[in-house]
C-alpha cells in the first residue's frame, strides 16, 4: 500500500449508526470513507468505480441484503467486514474467503481490531 490514507467502503441504512461507524473510521481510525452508502444500487456502482482497501458492510440495506456488493469486492480482492444483527456468522465466513464478521451492536475496540487485521492481512490489496 502507499503513504495515501486507506478508503473503506461503508454500507449501512441505519442512520445513527451509519454517522457513528464513519465517525469513528474518519476521526478515531484516519481512515477515508467512502459512503455510508444505504441503497443496493449506490453500493453496488461504488464497490464498481471506487479505489477501495477494505469495506464494511451491513448485510441487510435498503433494496436487499449486501451480497451482489461483497461478490464485486471479493473478485476485485478488497477485504471485507460485515457486521450484521441476522446472526450469519458462519454462512457468511463460509460464502467469503478470508471476510471478518461482527454482530450488531458492534464494539469499537473489536471494530478497530479487525478493521487493523484485515487493512494489513496478507490478502489486503488496494483495487
Amino acid at each position: 500500500m502507499s503513504n495515501r490514507t486507506p478508503r473503506v467502503l461503508l454500507v449501512e441504512d441505519e442512520a445513527l449508526i451509519a454517522l457513528t461507524l464513519k465517525m469513528m473510521l474518519e476521526i478515531d481510525m484516519g481512515f477515508e470513507v467512502i459512503g455510508p452508502i444505504a441503497r443496493l444500487n449506490e453500493a453496488i456502482e461504488a464497490a464498481r468505480t471506487e479505489t477501495l482497501d477494505l469495506a464494511l458492510l451491513d448485510v441487510a440495506i435498503i433494496g436487499g441484503e449486501v451480497f451482489p456488493v461483497a461478490n464485486i469486492l471479493q473478485e476485485r480482492h478488497v477485504p471485507i467486514i460485515f457486521h450484521t444483527g441476522h446472526g450469519l456468522r458462519e454462512e457468511l465466513s463460509g460464502s467469503y474467503s478470508g471476510a471478518q464478521v461482527l454482530s450488531k451492536p458492534v464494539d469499537d475496540a473489536v471494530l478497530r481490531e479487525a478493521m487493523t487485521r484485515m487493512i494489513s492481512g496478507p490478502s489486503a490489496g488496494t483495487c
